[in-house]
């Protein structure tokens, strides 16, 4: 039997990724509106979180 382990910080980066697409694509918010409910302080950090889970710009993920 193996055993499937995640650590801390994919389970995070899966719910980050998860919870952004459903702001971004499900409810239409701006970046800054993404960003504030997500408790990032920084616009271009969310914005460099979303590329890094998704393979895109908040823009683009935003239009798929």
């Amino acid at each position: 039997m193996q055993l499937l382990t995640q650590s801390f910080q994919q389970i995070q980066d899966e719910l980050g990724k998860q919870y952004a697409t459903y702001l971004l694509q499900m409810q239409h918010l701006s970046n800054e509106e993404s960003a504030s409910l997500m408790q990032f302080n920084d616009i271009p950090n969310f914005r460099r979180a979303v590329k890094r889970w998704t393979g895109q710009t908040p823009s683009q993920l935003r239009l798929t």
